[in-house]
């Protein structure tokens, strides 16, 4: 049940073209070639400085090394690197008991909910109860603020979980003061 006047759109734009024509001129479109244009053509052309690489044999991955000199400035002795190593058996896992002392001597303790290994963003969240108010801060490890980290005390069983998010509903925790 077409009416007469719909049409295609194929059609319309077809007719559109053919009547936008000229038909006394031939159409000899050619395509429009855009050269450079100097201000001034009389000076010569300005070179650009190439560089050469930077000394050293190249590297099939350049952000590795990057990172690794990163960690290695931020952390010399490479304790926090041991501390949070997934091959350490002694490393800090959720669900420990974390002191953490900035420079500014301010402490934080709290339980680990959850690591974020990121290579020199690597960074943990404590969560602690102040009058019965959680609070949760997040820590970047080689952050130059960070004095020192320590384990105060182990979680008596493996954590099933690698994020203990859970714990911040009280019935889940099955403290009593709720």
């Amino acid at each position: 049940m077409a009416s007469k006047s719909f049409r295609p759109l194929t059609t319309l734009l077809h007719r559109r073209a053919v009547s936008t024509r000229s038909t006394t001129t031939p159409c000899t479109l050619r395509p429009r070639i855009h050269f450079a244009t100097r201000p001034n053509p009389a000076l010569p052309r300005r070179r650009i400085k190439v560089y050469p690489p930077p000394p050293g044999p190249p590297t099939k991955d350049p952000i590795s090394v990057l990172t690794a000199t990163q960690i290695k400035a931020l952390d010399p002795s490479g304790s926090r690197a041991e501390l949070f190593s997934r091959s350490n058996p002694q490393a800090i896992r959720p669900g420990d008991i974390v002191y953490v002392r900035r420079k500014n001597g301010e402490p934080f303790s709290g339980v680990l909910l959850n690591i974020r290994r990121c290579g020199i963003d690597t960074s943990i969240l404590l969560r602690d109860h102040l009058t019965k108010l959680g609070v949760e801060m997040w820590l970047k490890v080689y952050s130059p603020i960070i004095d020192s980290i320590n384990l105060v005390q182990r979680k008596e069983k493996k954590a099933r979980r690698a994020k203990l998010y859970y714990m911040r509903y009280v019935e889940a925790c099955g403290s009593g003061d709720g």
